[in-house]
Formats: structure tokens, sequence, C-alpha cells
């Protein structure tokens, strides 16, 4: 076992520029696998047995720049396409998404704001602060006995006290950015996915999004979207056209039709 854990972590050797680095990653993933509780770099002093100097060079670690997390992150994604057996319907992978709030107590954290529960869930008060990340994760083993493997985690809300939030980018709402995680995805490693979102997901913004990247071999978009549509949802027959004689413009929409009574 050790021998595949050490094969396995020498995988991502290649993207630190430092041994000394490389060595604090294993340390960390180390912890992960080992340590009787998560609470954080704090849990992973007291795995090693580590004085205030190592918490703090632990602290540095995630501030580094003999790495990139972006390469990073690629790079285990890499490892899961090799390793994993992934799912695959229709000759593309299956990809699920979504967000989970996170209660966080710290007043200096990054990405803390005031976050509203709606899940039904008697874990976490209606109201509370705490951290707003997105998820996408690739399925893999079979249909019959398949297993959501984690791909990429974000925070994805709280950058304004940051300097990051730009309200005329329209990547930066909520919704759309659990879609561009999927596209960066496919784009990186050149294989289509069915991105599988629930309701909160089923706006215009995501489809749009979803439909700016083409794949050229299946003259397909590269991310297809599977949602539930919304049960406000209705749609419109054509209009049809304007008399002749009849003051005014033609008009924009057809008779009325609530998707959920037809489907």
């Amino acid at each position: 076992m050790l021998v595949d854990l050490y094969q396995n972590l020498h995988h991502f050797k290649s993207e630190f520029s430092r041994q000394r680095a490389w060595l604090l990653f294993c340390a960390i993933i180390l912890s992960f696998l080992a340590a009787t509780e998560m609470s954080g770099v704090t849990s992973m002093c007291r795995y090693w047995l580590s004085d205030e100097r190592g918490y703090h060079r632990l602290l540095h670690f995630f501030r580094a720049g003999s790495y990139h997390p972006e390469r990073l992150r690629a790079s285990w994604q890499r490892w899961v396409l090799s390793h994993a057996p992934p799912v695959e319907v229709a000759g593309r992978l299956v990809v699920l998404g979504d967000h989970t709030h996170v209660v966080k107590d710290g007043g200096r954290m990054p990405g803390v704001v005031s976050l509203r529960e709606t899940s039904e869930t008697q874990s976490k008060p209606d109201y509370f602060r705490g951290q707003c990340w997105g998820a996408v994760g690739l399925l893999v083993g079979s249909l019959s006995a398949c297993f959501c493997l984690k791909l990429s985690l974000q925070i994805h809300q709280g950058f304004r006290h940051l300097g990051e939030e730009d309200a005329n980018d329209p990547t930066l709402k909520l919704g759309t950015r659990v879609v561009q995680m999927a596209l960066s995805f496919a784009q990186v490693n050149d294989r289509p996915v069915w991105l599988v979102l629930d309701a909160f997901f089923a706006t215009a913004s995501v489809f749009r999004l979803a439909r700016s990247v083409w794949s050229v071999a299946l003259q397909q978009p590269l991310v297809q979207v599977i949602t539930r549509a919304k049960k406000n949802y209705v749609a419109y027959f054509p209009a049809p056209p304007k008399p002749p004689g009849r003051r005014g413009r033609q008009r924009q929409y057809g008779m009325k039709l609530v998707c959920k009574r037809s489907f």
C-alpha cells in the first residue's frame, strides 16, 4: 500500500519547482488520509506532532510560488482519468455539479459571507456565516455501481473584499461558475461531458455558457447540461402574423403554454 501511495504522489512531483514544497504536499495528503479529525492546519500539526514553526510552514505552503494551483488541479484530473474507470454515456463522460454551504466562524477567512440554507437539512440554520463552495465530480465505476470522484472545488461567493468581484462579467454569476468549471475540465482534457445539475441551474445564462464551446469532432457543444425544469417554466407558440392594415407592431409571442401541464 505504501508503494502505491508513493507512486501516486510521485505523479504530482513535476508540478513543484522545489523538493521541499512537494514534500510538504505529501505531508498534507497523508494528513488527510490518516488524521483522526480534520479541522484545518492545526489538525495536521497534531498528526505530525509539529511545533509552532511547523504550523507556519504549512500556512506558507498554501501561498507559495513553487507551484501553480491550476496546473496542480489539471494534473489531478489527468490522474483521475488514467486511474479511475469513468462512466460513459453516448461517448460522453458524466460530471455532477452542485454548491455546498460550509459554516465558518473565522472573522478573517476569505470568502466568508452571510448565507441562506435552502436545502432541507437540520444540521444548519436558515441563515449563517460561512463559505459557498462549488464542486464538480466525475462519475466513475459503472451505472449500476457508481461513485462521484471530485475534480475541482472552488469558493463561489465572497470575492468583493478581495477586489475580484466584477458585476460586468457574466461568468461571475453563481449559476454559471459551476458550468465554467466543467468547461475547463472538458477543454483541458478534450473530453465531451454530460453535466448533471439540479433545478437551481435551469437558467438561460447556464445554457448559453454551455453552448458557447463546441466540439469540432462531434459537431455538438462540448458540455451538455442535464437538469430538471422549474415548475414556473412557460413556452410560447409562434405569434400569428399581423393582419394587413392593423396598427401597431407585430406580436412577439403567441399563446402561452405552461410546460409543467404538458410534461
